[in-house]
């Protein structure tokens, strides 16, 4: 059984408190890691997350974009530790995938993020997560 993976870090930094000179500290941060998540041979996204929930993060999205409509959609996941990639091959329509590699496509240059025409509206997650400071 593999490792976790490490999800903070102990970084240095400036404290800084209002009205006192800044500090420098040892503090733990979250870490984050770049993952590239690549769709029937095609560059699709790079995200930005917590690493260990790379399954959930990608059928995730495919799920909430409206790419995939279902896990039956889903024909091959692999993650590859070295490169942090995520290759997928999916049985959808290529044209359902060529509207959302575009849509995606356009973020960056429209400063507004992608809408997917095809996009599933999901109800609300009810959770007891509490997060402590």
């Amino acid at each position: 059984m593999a490792d976790a993976p490490r999800r903070t870090e102990q970084r240095r930094i400036l404290r800084v408190f209002e009205l006192e000179p800044a500090e420098p500290v040892t503090d733990t941060v979250v870490r984050e890691v770049p993952l590239r998540i690549v769709i029937n041979d095609r560059e699709f996204a790079v995200v930005s997350m917590l690493p260990g929930e790379e399954r959930e993060l990608t059928c995730g999205l495919l799920l909430t974009s409206g790419i995939v409509k279902s896990a039956d959609d889903v024909l091959d996941w692999r993650h590859d530790d070295k490169c942090n990639t995520v290759n997928i091959e999916l049985n959808v329509n290529s044209s359902k995938l060529d509207e959302a590699v575009q849509a995606r496509a356009r973020w960056p240059a429209s400063g507004q993020p992608p809408e997917f025409p095809s996009a599933v509206a999901l109800a609300p997650v009810k959770s007891g997560m509490l997060v402590k400071s």
